[in-house]
């Protein structure tokens, strides 16, 4: 199969939305409001914190305000000065700021960026520990959340059985991210 047709490419699972798991929507907005709109999104890795703040980029954005979404990471652990100089020159309260991965930033650093993101009507970041914001949202994944996305991606005539879903969740210890590139790999070699 060639990459471009397998089901589990990245342009295929970029566009997987985020499902909100004992929640919804509108109870996750009301909590935001709730919180001043300050939160946590807190979870290990690969279950779905990235995805969740695109999908909340995307309704911000429907709802006027102007997104700013910093994404950090092991090869960048801080924004660039300059990309927050300029963000910060323009903020107020129909601004939002989403920080993907704010536990690469030490102590001062994030006590250093929510100071400078201070008049953002909005700030959200994404980390794997509880504590720098309240939480707004506790990201999870289940086998049968790894069997829904991959069946939304598969063609109707091939889904994947649940007992497959269940042992690839396993295998990769809940990441979903992970176990939905073994699925690239499997869907590769047909």
């Amino acid at each position: 199969m060639k990459a471009h047709d397998n089901p589990f490419a990245s342009r295929y699972m970029d566009s997987l939305p985020y499902i909100p798991i004992g929640t919804d929507w509108e109870r996750i907005m009301g909590g935001l409001k709730n919180q001043s709109g300050r939160g946590a999104v807190v979870g290990p890795k690969g279950t779905g914190k990235t995805t969740f703040l695109e999908e909340l980029k995307r309704r911000l954005s429907m709802d006027g305000y102007t997104v700013h979404l910093l994404r950090l990471n092991q090869e960048r652990k801080r924004p660039e000065k300059e990309e927050v100089r300029q963000i910060c020159s323009g903020l107020d309260l129909q601004s939002a700021i989403l920080l993907d991965g704010a536990e690469q930033l030490s102590r001062l650093g994030w006590i250093s960026f929510v100071f400078k993101t201070r008049k953002a009507g909005i700030l959200v970041a994404s980390s794997h520990s509880p504590g720098l914001l309240p939480t707004l949202l506790k990201t999870a994944a289940t086998p049968e959340l790894l069997h829904i996305l991959a069946n939304r991606l598969l063609p109707e005539d091939s889904p994947l059985e649940p007992e497959h879903s269940f042992r690839l969740f396993h295998a990769r210890n809940g990441n979903l991210r992970l176990a939905l590139m073994d699925l690239y790999d499997i869907w590769a070699r047909r």
